[in-house]
């Protein structure tokens, strides 16, 4: 479940989606003692290194759900704000955003709940200062129901603000029901018949277990295929209500030479092929100008080459070869533009054969 809001009496969470302990996204104490900033920026950093969440502050856990039998006096409540502001502004780098509420108890007068409600922060993780060493800094972060801390080797994946950004949302496709429409890459011609965007797909799991890929299920066919979570260009909600999402790989279905099996769902990765759109559409037209002359029926002779395409091994050793000649001749260019002339020299090749 999402972390939300926690703003009124009604909206603190319940046995319901408790589950009899304090989850992933929120955090009970009966109170703080005085002067406990480090504390409370530790509690908010963890909970903005991981989804975001909400630390209710008057509250223990129960037998069936969280227990608000024991809430503060006012005026005490008032300095435990306090200290959440002096935590954010002093002990946490940067400073995320933390809205702190505080509510009523209806059955008791004079006494309130404080909820910190920390928000998600993308760029960048948050560290928490030390309580007793002030130049140390630490990273917390949220896991089920307690805090660990990064190992500097995973800095800088919370450090790829693009990454966490899709990851957030994502979840909240997960959240929605996990129903989403992927877009692909084109791939132009290839051997295999190719998913191109949009295709509507299940979200079945994000990052589970630190992994760092995407789950996606064909609907249809009930396979499921792992996406690293790198190559998730954008997430977005669409005008129609549902969540798309688009890839910088391609999504194919393998067809076996041995029949009995079925068709296999496959990712490509970008870094393993090069795009070539005139190619596509140079197809594009070719397949149109067989179309008006059908509809001519004949009036309009048109000469048709049937196309050989090169596999992968021959465009490659042609695109080597036209890179050393123009490394010779100084010619400007790219390897994209020494691939798309290779493919192109040898797609004329086989129609002269």
């Amino acid at each position: 479940m999402l972390p939300r809001l926690i703003d009124s009496w009604e909206a603190l969470p319940r046995a319901i989606e408790a589950h009899l302990q304090e989850r992933l996204w929120f955090d009970l104490k009966e109170t703080y003692q005085p002067q406990s900033q480090a504390e409370m920026a530790k509690d908010v950093a963890a909970f903005a290194n991981a989804l975001g969440g909400a630390v209710i502050v008057g509250a223990k856990e129960g037998a069936t759900e969280p227990d608000y039998s024991s809430p503060l006096s006012a005026t005490y409540a008032a300095k435990i704000e306090n200290e959440f502001d002096l935590a954010v502004r002093d002990f946490c780098r940067p400073s995320p955003t933390v809205h702190v509420r505080t509510i009523p108890v209806p059955t008791e007068k004079g006494k309130v709940i404080i909820v910190a409600n920390i928000e998600s922060f993308v760029d960048q993780p948050v560290a928490a200062r030390h309580g007793t060493d002030k130049d140390m800094w630490r990273f917390p972060l949220r896991v089920g129901r307690h805090t660990e801390y990064l190992f500097p080797e995973q800095l800088p994946l919370y450090m790829n603000s693009k990454a966490r950004r899709a990851k957030l949302l994502l979840v909240r496709v997960l959240d929605a029901g996990g129903e989403i429409d992927v877009f692909t890459v084109p791939s132009g011609s290839t051997k295999h018949a190719n998913i191109q965007g949009a295709s509507r797909y299940v979200l079945d799991g994000v990052d589970r277990d630190g992994g760092g890929a995407v789950v996606i299920r064909d609907p249809r066919g009930g396979q499921s295929v792992s996406i690293p979570i790198d190559d998730v260009e954008a997430v977005w909600l669409q005008h129609t209500g549902l969540w798309a999402v688009r890839l910088s790989g391609r999504i194919e279905r393998i067809r076996p030479l041995d029949r009995s099996v079925d068709e296999l769902l496959t990712y490509t990765p970008p870094t393993t092929f090069v795009v070539s759109p005139l190619g596509r559409v140079v197809d594009e037209l070719s397949s149109r100008v067989r179309e008006v002359t059908q509809a001519l029926q004949g009036t309009l002779s048109v000469e048709h080459h049937a196309r050989v395409e090169p596999n992968d091994d021959a465009i490659a050793e042609r695109a080597f070869e036209l890179w050393q000649a123009r490394l010779a001749d100084e010619v400007p260019g790219s390897a994209a533009d020494d691939w798309f002339r290779a493919r192109q020299q040898l797609l004329y090749q086989g129609r002269d054969r």
